[in-house]
């Protein structure tokens, strides 16, 4: 069941950075980025941005053998006046379902999840839309759960900041709601650059 969930998630992000993918989020999740006033505030890259270039590629899920719950995240990337800013290098980075970043800095008293890549990235549309095939992020030691993200745009660094999981400590502003469809999450967050 979990195979054809993931196949379905695969097929569906790979083909969907479209209008359709970003409607599959739940009215709570959307009430979160519609809270937010002005830019989305900064926040540290942390020691685990990857060393290996991250690949152009939205799914991190490399098997369906992953360790823990699968996300469907999406969203938009729009300046101040709610206009796409399109083009833009999405980023995002996060430990495995054992709470381990793929990165040497990583703890080495748990192994790295082998199903799951850890980083990956992705072009958004016209409209400023994106989506990833990622895991629910999971806390490690002396951290709530959360994903870094990275916008870029012609070479230019736009914003670095992480999203934090509802119903843990964090921003408010930065904080993704999911809802479960099946045997997956899914979340969406506007960033404003």
């Amino acid at each position: 069941m979990q195979r054809r969930i993931f196949l379905k998630a695969a097929t569906h992000a790979a083909a969907q950075v479209s209008v359709t993918a970003v409607a599959l989020t739940s009215v709570s999740a959307c009430a979160d980025t519609a809270n937010q006033t002005g830019k989305t505030s900064r926040d540290a890259e942390g020691p685990f941005y990857p060393v290996a270039p991250i690949p152009l590629d939205n799914n991190l899920l490399l098997s369906d053998d992953f360790i823990g719950e699968a996300l469907l995240f999406s969203g938009r990337v729009l300046d101040s006046a709610a206009r796409p800013v399109n083009d833009t290098r999405i980023e995002i980075w996060q430990c495995d379902g054992n709470s381990v970043y793929r990165h040497p800095k990583a703890s080495a008293n748990t192994s790295e999840d082998p199903s799951f890549r850890g980083f990956g990235a992705t072009i958004n549309d016209d409209q400023g839309k994106f989506i990833f095939n990622t895991i629910v992020p999971v806390p490690y030691p002396g951290r709530p759960p959360h994903i870094h993200v990275k916008l870029k745009r012609h070479d230019k660094t736009l914003l670095t900041t992480q999203i934090y999981l509802h119903g843990f400590s964090g921003p408010d502003e930065r904080k993704l709601t999911t809802s479960k469809v099946s045997d997956t999450y899914e979340a969406s967050f506007d960033f404003i650059v």
